[in-house]
């Protein structure tokens, strides 16, 4: 029952993603780290949220293709919304991923900037790249499709942007119907968090430094970056990001992970700060290899890369040592890489995903 006269029936709400340098691996009830992350945000993978007013029940309306866990989090979440601003309307949810537009030059404001698009393999031969801020390119043969959106659990951190969207739609929704003020971001960074750990990090940009309960923005010095993520494969994954916070703790490396961690949180930052392009690939290059050891040494052990992601991580080590530079490497709880890349760097960008190109 209405509190009081809304004046409308439906609302709106996007969020980015965001992809973690430092990661998060391992947690304590409500998704508390444990250990400290950084991440950059990903404003070009865009998820878009939207809440209409039922009279049934709190349901999934949308045309994601999300599977039916995926569908059970997203509606816990928004019930668990509700608890704690004490709503007892119910709301049919719908989203949408989109991907902002691609241009040729990504740190120019020209609007008329050129159109493009680039190709890397997956295990099926076909190349794909997915460009943060533009359209995905799949090429199979001479055909070329595009598509609009990044795939649900492949590790691309999709439930970020979902769950900081949903947070914010829904205090949206549930505000205007209380005719209260909207909650501060950090309040609902905290609550975003519940739902999903990764999605407290989308609510800031572009860095975000989450440790403990909180999460906040941090200035570095570099701050405008180009990403492109590979993809490998784009299937959702066997072993669920969350199911992987569990399994590390099997793992005979994770009572040191939070120290490691420190060390490298410090030194990142450091780099980044003082410029020190090739000193900040090399320890994101180490951390992420340190998370996927943890997989790999869990009992039971697991593992999310594929032959093809150490195909493409070789090629990009290779291509660092014949040029000195290149872009930042990462991979989350996922078989895809990705490329982080600085103006200084964008000159080797083509040449490198030419190289790539070319190993299929």
């Amino acid at each position: 029952m209405n509190e009081m006269p809304v004046k409308q029936s439906s609302w709106t709400a996007k969020a980015p993603s965001n992809i973690a340098l430092i990661k998060y691996m391992g947690k304590k009830e409500n998704n508390v780290p444990l250990n400290a992350s950084l991440s950059y945000t990903l404003d070009g993978f865009i998820t878009e949220v939207s809440l209409e007013l039922t009279f049934e029940c709190d349901k999934y309306v949308g045309d994601m293709q999300l599977s039916n866990q995926s569908i059970d989090r997203f509606i816990n979440h928004l019930k668990y919304i509700k608890e704690i601003t004490n709503c007892q309307e119910f709301f049919a949810i719908s989203s949408t991923n989109t991907n902002a537009n691609v241009t040729l030059d990504p740190f120019s404001a020209s609007p008329s900037s050129e159109m493009y698009a680039s190709a890397i393999f997956n295990a099926e031969a076909a190349a794909v790249i997915e460009n943060a801020r533009g359209a995905t390119t799949v090429m199979l043969g001479k055909r070329i499709q595009r598509h609009v959106g990044f795939p649900e659990g492949a590790g691309m951190a999709s439930s970020a942007s979902s769950f900081a969207a949903l947070t914010v739609c829904a205090f949206k929704a549930i505000c205007d119907i209380k005719g209260t003020p909207m909650p501060s971001v950090d309040y609902m960074s905290s609550v975003s968090r519940v739902g999903s750990g990764s999605s407290c990090r989308s609510f800031f940009a572009p860095w975000c430094l989450w440790r403990d309960e909180n999460a906040e923005k941090i200035d570095i010095k570099i701050s405008k970056l180009l990403h492109d993520v590979i993809i490998v494969d784009d299937k959702p994954k066997e072993i669920s990001s969350s199911l992987a916070h569990k399994l590390v703790q099997t793992s005979l490396l994770m009572p040191g992970r939070e120290k490691r961690v420190e060390v490298r949180l410090e030194q990142l930052i450091l780099h980044l700060n003082n410029l020190r392009w090739d000193a900040a690939y090399q320890v994101c290059w180490e951390e992420f290899w340190d998370m996927h050891v943890l997989f790999e040494t869990a009992s039971p052990s697991f593992g999310y890369m594929h032959a093809n992601t150490i195909r493409v991580l070789s090629e990009i080590r290779k291509f660092w040592k014949r040029n000195g530079d290149g872009p930042i490497v990462t991979i989350d709880a996922g078989p895809n890489v990705h490329l982080l890349w600085r103006a200084e760097s964008l000159q080797h960008r083509h040449s490198l995903l030419q190289c790539l190109q070319q190993m299929h």
